[in-house]
């Protein structure tokens, strides 16, 4: 005896009923009264074939080189054609005989660029029914440098910043400088890549601080794969900068309270430089903050102590040069008090019938 499974669909005598065929097949409709039997009909049903793409859709962001999910629903066959998209050009098929499932994991290349108007197409390769995604973001797996610049001119012994952006790499970077093309110099061997920005005490070598080049490159690259790697524009280090003192003289002295002429010559092109007082390695007096002029006139406060073995140093405020004075000699106050000849003249008179008063009184005793 054959036993047939179905759907119930109605009850009434006088009705209507709707049945959704889930795919294509022969079907049978079975009309059953008790006391007159039952009338069977028979359809053979086809389907209008269709696909429509669940994912990715427009929050889906995913890195070349990793796998994205493809998911959908469907009546077709079970051999599909997976294509990629940006915007309504034609990319890449990323899968030529995919077997319908319902899912796919796709790898994304690696030579994609960055977008946001991404999108799969899926093709029924017997029918020629497709359907696209909703667009989707693709990110490129890569290091980005921003700083330095074609137009940055750097000195010796400054610090300044080298900023990146690495998408999807590694946890570390390395930075090292190039010269025409050819390396020279490792600046730092480890840094996490999420900081983003480097402070580089500038320094190009012995070999190359004394000529001005224009040809300088940072590089930038994943410690773990070397493939993400990119290059700075060429930018410029000048050749290492100096500072001369001119004044104050050696051996020279000055008094305390007066004007001291400070004098210094310098090739940096900075606008501001530091000037300091200093004895041994102890600073005693943060003179000024002066506008690189070459001279600056200093007077000398009362309270700084007499001594010799002072000197002055002056460095530009970028770091980039430093110059020191000869040593020198501070004479205090008290004694550069400028006695008048009629003044000295008293005193002596004074001293002296002090002396004299007091001789007498020893001889009267």
């Amino acid at each position: 005896m054959r036993v047939f499974s179905g759907t119930f669909i109605t009850k009434d005598q006088a009705s209507t009923g709707i049945f959704t065929p889930q795919y294509e097949s022969i079907w049978y409709f079975l009309f059953f009264k008790p006391e007159s039997g039952c009338v069977i009909l028979t359809y053979d049903i086809h389907l209008a074939p269709f696909i429509r793409i669940t994912s990715p859709t427009t929050s889906t962001r995913v890195y070349t080189e990793s796998q994205l999910k493809i998911t959908w629903v469907d009546n077709l066959n079970e051999w599909l054609k997976i294509e990629l998209y940006k915007g309504s050009s034609y990319v890449k098929t990323l899968g030529n005989n995919v077997f319908n499932d319902g899912a796919a994991w796709i790898t994304i290349p690696d030579s994609l660029d960055d977008g946001s108007d991404y999108k799969i197409k899926i093709n029924d390769k017997s029918t020629g029914e497709f359907d696209y995604s909703q667009q989707f973001t693709i990110i490129k797996r890569k290091v980005s440098i921003y700083q330095p610049q074609m137009s940055t001119v750097y000195i010796p012994h400054t610090i300044r910043r080298i900023d990146w952006i690495g998408e999807g790499i590694g946890e570390y970077v390395k930075i090292d400088l190039f010269l025409n093309s050819t390396h020279i110099l490792n600046i730092t061997s480890q840094v996490n890549t999420d900081i983003q920005y480097f402070l580089w005490y500038v320094w190009q070598g012995n070999n190359y601080s004394q000529i001005t080049h224009s040809t300088y490159q940072i590089r930038i690259q994943d410690t773990n794969n070397p493939k993400y790697t990119d290059f700075s524009p060429m930018f410029t280090i000048t050749n290492e900068k100096h500072l001369t003192l001119l004044a104050p003289l050696e051996s020279s002295a000055h008094k305390s309270g007066k004007i001291m002429h400070i004098a210094w010559e310098t090739d940096s092109p900075y606008d501001t430089v530091l000037i300091e007082l200093k004895k041994g390695s102890t600073l005693i007096h943060k003179i000024a903050t002066a506008k690189n002029t070459g001279s600056f006139n200093w007077e000398i406060p009362s309270n700084v102590k007499g001594g010799s073995n002072y000197y002055i140093t002056i460095k530009t405020t970028d770091n980039g040069t430093t110059g020191k004075s000869s040593l020198f000699t501070i004479v205090p106050v008290l004694i550069l008090i400028e006695i008048q000849a009629p003044l000295l003249f008293t005193s002596i008179v004074l001293i002296a019938i002090a002396i004299s008063c007091l001789l007498w009184k020893v001889k009267k005793k």
